[in-house]
């Protein structure tokens, strides 16, 4: 083998890798100084300070109803809206916010809000503040100034109240607040009418039947709300006719008697209409037929009335006398002993139990029945009334004179015509006057 030739061979390769690494190394070699020393190949930082970002905000934009409303951010004022109710927060930094809108005259309102990326808009609709209100209210009630002819008065102030802002709690709690104050003058005035009938106060029944016109205004949907102004009505028109009306307004003028009897009819009718489940109505409604000369249908008023109310005397009364009216002297005498079995102090309920049974051929046991309800009751007329109509019957002369004194005895003591028509009396004496002439 050539030996020049082996030489070659190994050195070819190793040429090719020097002639490679003479070519590559200026650039993967390290740079060097002037005097031999490397330079580091990092890139040098900056001299300049870099540029901070900008703070992230957001844009704000407040609607508020009414205008004009002072805004304010975490209880800072920043600003009022326009006269659109409006006002923008054009860089509002990304944090957490306390807005609160006050205006005067008007309740402030807050909301949270959590800035974010968004561009939110807040709306507020503020309530008018009725703070003013509520203490004319409070005072007018402490004065008793609740309704007409005061004013201003509580009732209404509360309507007007109920009109303008009729969700809102505070009127509610003036209404029932307000409510049970009414309520309780026209159950007193109702009261009166059924128990304290000869004595009755007109002032009262007027205060009444005002109460319970306002509480039939507030109270809409409640038929005795409805019923009750009609009924007090009924009855002052009915008390009017039998004592004859007041003088109105000052003048000399004054209702026709047959006009008030017809209008005291119709409302009260309209009342026991109007409730059909309230005794009350049906009794005074039979009262007024009774007084009409309508016999047949004051029974049957006074039937229901004891239907609604069976232990109630003073209807049990009013039916018999309804009875003996129509000729029907056992079912009176039925009803008058029903009566004073649930009242035995009731007066009026003997003295129609007298005249019955002495109609009805018991004449000792009536006279009995006049005595104790002379007994009961010294100021009442009406024992007198039945003991003259019982001896105005007589064919003797004696017993028809005696009638007059009881008959005028009678009139003496129903000076202010509640208890029974004065007229009837009058009459009797009339006939037995003529009568004595032949």
């Amino acid at each position: 083998m050539n030996i020049g030739k082996i030489r070659l061979k190994y050195l070819l390769p190793l040429f090719s890798v020097t002639l490679f690494l003479s070519c590559c190394l200026p650039t993967i070699c390290t740079a060097q100084d002037a005097n031999g020393r490397p330079s580091s190949s990092k890139r040098k930082k900056p001299t300049g300070k870099p540029g901070v970002p900008e703070a992230m905000t957001v844009i704000l934009t407040i609607l508020t109803d009414p205008p004009g409303c002072q805004v304010l951010l975490n209880g800072e004022a920043k600003g009022t809206t326009n006269s659109e109710g409006k006002l923008v927060f054009a860089k509002l930094p990304i944090a957490h916010y306390d807005v609160e809108v006050r205006k005067n005259g008007f309740g402030p309102m807050k909301k949270g809000f959590q800035a974010g990326t968004e561009s939110p808009t807040l709306v507020f609709k503020l309530k008018a503040s009725l703070d003013e209100e509520v203490g004319q209210f409070n005072q007018l009630v402490a004065a008793g100034k609740l309704t007409g002819p005061e004013s201003p008065n509580a009732f209404d102030l509360v309507t007007d109240l109920s009109a303008k802002y009729p969700e809102r709690s505070e009127v509610a709690t003036m209404r029932s607040t307000l409510t049970p104050k009414l309520n309780e003058i026209a159950d007193a005035a109702v009261s009166s009418t059924l128990s304290k009938w000869l004595s009755l106060d007109r002032s009262e029944l007027e205060r009444g039947a005002v109460a319970s016109d306002c509480l039939a205004k507030l109270k809409t949907d409640d038929n005795r709300a409805a019923a009750r102004p009609v009924y007090l009505k009924g009855v002052l028109e009915m008390r009017d006719w039998l004592m004859g009306p007041p003088v109105q307004n000052g003048s000399n003028q004054s209702r026709p008697p047959a006009e008030l009897l017809a209008a005291a009819r119709d409302d009260l009718g309209k009342a026991a209409q109007l409730d059909a489940s309230w005794a009350a109505a049906a009794f005074q409604f039979g009262r007024v037929l009774m007084l009409s000369d309508d016999i047949q249908a004051a029974q049957s008023s006074l039937t229901k009335t004891i239907q609604l109310e069976p232990n109630w005397a003073a209807g049990h009364t009013a039916l018999a006398d309804a009875y003996y009216a129509a000729g029907k002297r056992k079912e009176a005498i039925a009803e008058y002993q029903k009566a004073i079995k649930q009242d035995p102090s009731s007066a009026r309920a003997y003295a129609g139990l007298g005249l019955a049974r002495s109609s009805n051929g018991e004449s000792k046991d009536g006279l009995k029945d006049f005595e104790r309800a002379i007994q009961l009751d010294p100021s009442s007329g009406l024992p007198h009334l039945n003991i003259g109509i019982v001896y105005s019957e007589s064919k003797k002369k004696k017993d028809r004179d005696k009638a007059v004194d009881e008959l005028n005895e009678a009139i003496k003591k129903n000076h202010d015509n509640l208890e029974f028509q004065n007229k009837v009396a009058e009459h009797l004496i009339s006939e037995i006057k003529d009568r004595d002439k032949k």
